[in-house]
C-alpha cells in the first residue's frame, strides 16, 4: 500500500491474453479483471484520467483503454459515483492525471529479468502482499513461514526502495552498527549518571525518566534495521 505503486495481483494475465487456446468467455473475463482492477486505481484517487494508449492499434492495451475508458462514462452518470468532479463536465486538463496504458510486448525483457533494486526484489523473490512480506524457511526446516510488515512512509525503506541490493545490503550494515552504538553509548551515559548521582535520589529519577522516553525510540529503530536485515538475508538466499 504505497502512493506510488499498485499491484493488480492479476495472475497470468499476459499469458492468458496470448494464448490462441483460450476460450472466448476466459478471454472477456480476462479484460475485465483488468479493467476492473484498473477502475478501483483512479477511483481511489477520485480522479477521472486522460487515457493514453501509445501502442498498435486493435493490440489487448487499446481494448483496455475503451473498456475501461467505457466504465469510467457509465460510472460518472450515477448521481453518487466516486470520482470527486461528480456529474459535472471534466475538470480542466492540468488537473487530471494522465494514465497510458502499453502492451507489455513493447518491452519483454522486464519479465525476463529481475530488477536490482530492494523493491523489486522483494516483489519478485520474496511473498509480498499488502506490505506484507512472507519469507519461507529453507527446504527441510520444519519452521513456519516468517512475516514481516514493511511500512512505506518508514525512513529506510523509503530512502532504499529504489537502491541497488549490494547498496542496501552496505546501509543496513550501517544502520546496525549505528542503533548498536546508540544502545552502548545509552547504557554507558546511563551507569555514569547511576554513578554520579548516587546521592541525589531525584537527579536520578529525573535522568531515568529520560532515558525511558528515548528507550522506545531506540527500540523501535533496532526492530525496524532487524527487519530489514533478516529480509536482506532472505533476498541474498534466493539470490544465491
Amino acid at each position: 500500500l504505497e502512493d506510488n505503486l499498485f499491484i493488480t495481483r492479476h495472475i497470468d494475465s499476459y499469458f492468458d491474453f496470448h494464448n490462441p487456446k483460450i476460450s472466448d468467455n476466459e478471454a472477456i473475463d480476462n479484460v475485465n479483471k483488468t479493467v476492473d482492477a484498473l477502475f478501483s486505481v483512479v477511483a481511489a484517487l477520485g480522479k477521472v484520467p486522460i487515457i493514453q494508449c501509445p501502442g498498435k492499434r486493435g493490440d489487448g492495451a487499446e481494448l483496455i483503454a475503451k473498456q475501461l475508458d467505457e466504465k469510467i462514462r457509465n460510472h460518472r452518470t450515477n448521481v453518487s459515483n466516486l470520482f470527486s468532479e461528480g456529474n459535472s463536465a471534466y475538470s480542466t486538463t492540468s488537473q487530471r492525471p494522465v494514465l497510458i496504458i502499453l502492451d507489455r510486448n513493447i518491452d519483454l525483457a522486464v519479465m525476463m529479468s529481475h530488477a536490482w533494486s530492494y523493491q523489486a526484489l522483494v516483489h519478485d523473490l520474496l511473498n509480498m502482499h499488502l506490505n506484507r512480506v512472507t519469507v519461507q524457511p529453507k527446504k527441510g526446516s520444519d519452521k513456519p513461514p516468517i512475516n514481516y510488515n514493511l511500512d512505506p512512509n518508514e525512513p529506510f525503506w523509503r530512502e532504499n526502495v529504489g537502491a541497488p541490493f549490494p547498496q542496501v545490503a552496505v546501509s543496513v550494515k550501517q544502520k546496525v552498527g549505528e542503533v548498536e552504538g546508540k544502545v552502548k553509548k545509552r547504557e554507558t551515559e546511563q551507569q555514569q549518571e547511576e554513578e554520579d548521582n548516587k546521592d541525589d535520589d531525584f537527579e536520578t529519577t529525573q535522568n531515568l525518566s529520560r532515558k525511558l522516553d528515548e528507550l522506545p525510540q531506540i527500540q523501535m529503530q533496532k526492530f525496524v534495521i532487524e527487519t530489514h536485515a533478516k529480509i536482506a538475508f532472505a533476498l541474498l538466499d534466493a539470490i544465491n
